[in-house]
């Protein structure tokens, strides 16, 4: 009865010395997250409106380049469907990005190993 009294004491003591660890891991995880998703969505911004930009003025430059010719309703149609294209591919390359997780996950398996451990000490 005292082993197991001694035991539950020594697995008290353990945990309460990790649960610091835990927070501090977490507090570091968090934050890591956080960079790593205001540094994701931020270049996945700007790299959407510099491209939105560009096929915009180079839509008006081939339509500027065949308002003159027979060729501006053929232009004008290209156009349109290019960016009707560009739309539906960034559509599908958004949800694709979507389903990628975050590499992250240290408290999880120290936690993991802490209870490995604490089940071999009983």
């Amino acid at each position: 009865m005292f082993t197991t009294l001694e035991k539950a004491k020594e697995i008290g003591t353990i945990t309460l010395d990790r649960l610091n660890d835990y927070l501090e891991l977490m507090r570091v995880e968090l934050d890591i997250t956080r960079h790593h998703m205001i540094t994701k969505v931020s270049s996945v911004l700007l790299m959407g409106v510099m491209g939105f930009f560009a096929a915009m003025f180079l839509g008006f430059a081939i339509i500027v380049s065949f308002w003159d010719t027979e060729y501006r309703i053929a232009a004008a149609w290209a156009v349109a469907a290019f960016w009707t294209l560009a739309a539906a591919g960034c559509y599908l390359w958004g949800r694709g990005n979507l389903k990628s997780e975050l590499e992250v996950g240290k408290v999880r398996s120290a936690v993991q190993q802490d209870i490995q451990f604490l089940k071999e000490l009983m």
